[in-house]
């Protein structure tokens, strides 16, 4: 960055005993600190200033600054009477370059996590601004948007922290902005839930004993997350009595009544719990066959049964 400074000292009248007359100002320049900086045009002059003005300093001085900080430019103009000061605070900014890590980049619903604002304009001497938003992408079983700052930080925080209440992505943008100018830096947070399973109706039946696969009754199985599904299966009154497996194959039921399937399927979000009936049922009574025999020539049977 390079500032040009300009010497607008008001001259003097200075009086000798000869009665002679001197508006001459003798002007010399002073930066502070001592580094971070170049002298590109002007000169500083000598410190103090002689007679001869070969030790000036320029009117204009043109600085080079090579390093962020607070700088003091002193102008020191003066003659035979006295020397009068006049310093100019500046302030060198860097460019933003915004930055934030987050300790939950993933995890499950409720997700809490915590932005690490470290961005280069933090503690500098001139104040950024920070502006933090979020959007959403549906994913993981969710379709929208649920989140919120917490802990009473809020979207001008500089280090917020946040609350994901429904699954998805979730997409953290930082905007930094300072006299340089705004940018920004995005960072996704992924959270997942349990799965998401449910049954279809299973007809009953009065076949005893009563084989079915379950897995074909299975109406909805979604991960909802990235770890593989683990499957538990229970089948009571029926043979096996339990399976591991995603796809048990046939289960045989017998005895009259409802049988309850239950199936817990689990990621790293938890476990969700669906169960459904098999209901088998007493065969219908075997018909008694009766009918208006004995007939005489030319009249009609007639046939009935009946259920006992």
């Amino acid at each position: 960055t390079q500032i040009n400074f300009n010497n607008n000292t008001i001259n003097g009248c200075f009086i000798a005993s000869n009665g002679t007359t001197s508006t001459t100002t003798k002007i010399n320049w002073l930066v502070s600190p001592a580094t971070g900086w170049s002298v590109t045009s002007g000169t500083l002059g000598q410190n103090p200033p002689t007679n001869s003005p070969a030790t000036w300093g320029s009117n204009t001085l043109g600085l080079t600054f090579t390093q962020v900080g607070n700088y003091t430019i002193t102008l020191i103009g003066g003659n035979n009477c006295a020397n009068d000061t006049v310093q100019t605070p500046i302030c060198i900014t860097p460019q933003p370059v915004p930055a934030f890590s987050l300790n939950n980049p993933a995890g499950c619903v409720p997700l809490n996590v915590n932005a690490n604002n470290n961005s280069n304009t933090l503690n500098n001497c001139v104040a950024a601004t920070y502006n933090w938003t979020v959007s959403y992408t549906p994913a993981y079983c969710g379709n929208t948007s649920s989140w919120s700052f917490t802990n009473g930080t809020n979207s001008t925080s500089i280090n917020p922290k946040f609350q994901f209440s429904a699954a998805g992505i979730y997409t953290i943008t930082l905007d930094v902005t300072n006299p340089c100018g705004t940018f920004s830096v995005s960072h996704n947070v992924d959270v997942k839930q349990p799965p998401q399973a449910s049954f279809l109706s299973i007809p009953s039946s009065c076949a005893n004993p009563y084989v079915i696969d379950p897995t074909a009754y299975l109406n909805l199985m979604t991960n909802c997350g990235t770890q593989a599904l683990t499957y538990n299966w229970t089948f009571n009154g029926g043979t096996p009595s339990s399976s591991t497996s995603a796809s048990p194959g046939n289960i045989s039921f017998s005895g009259v009544g409802s049988h309850t399937i239950t199936l817990a399927v689990t990621n790293e979000c938890g476990t969700t719990t669906i169960s459904t009936a098999v209901v088998i049922t007493n065969p219908p009574s075997a018909p008694v066959a009766s009918s208006n025999s004995p007939l005489c020539s030319g009249q009609t049977l007639n046939l009935f049964s009946t259920t006992v």
